[in-house]
């Protein structure tokens, strides 16, 4: 499980290294799980501005979004709320408010009030507007 705290944004990214291997690369760092167990899961403690995250199990933010989050796979728990948009591209969301959209690629949606649309490929979708 990897733990941040922050004010500012977080990106984690996966990148293909020479021998076609998958790693994780944290602020340049190589902090990729060892062995074929490489279940991850993302909390980040505090607001982030914005929030990138290429690969994951589950992403929980505990605080407010200034900006947008983008999870490609993975679940997203926010225990507060999202200024920008949210993408999920096949994991479910539950939030409070978003302040644009959400699109939840094949997940479900459970949120709070949503300013901008809600889409989902194949999920049930429940918000207030």
């Amino acid at each position: 499980m990897f733990k941040f705290f922050s004010k500012k944004s977080v990106v984690i990214k996966r990148n293909k290294n020479i021998s076609n291997k998958s790693s994780i690369i944290v602020d340049g760092i190589d902090v990729t799980p060892e062995g074929n167990n490489q279940h991850i899961t993302i909390v980040i403690n505090g607001n982030p501005e914005n929030v990138t995250i290429d690969v994951c199990d589950t992403l929980t933010i505990n605080g407010n979004v200034s900006g947008d989050v983008d999870a490609g796979t993975g679940d997203v728990n926010i225990t507060g709320n999202v200024s920008g948009n949210i993408d999920a591209g096949t994991g479910d969301v539950k939030c409070g408010d978003v302040g644009k959209n959400i699109d939840a690629g094949t997940g479900n949606v459970d949120c709070g009030n949503v300013m901008g649309d809600v889409e989902s490929g194949t999920g049930d979708i429940k918000y207030k507007k």
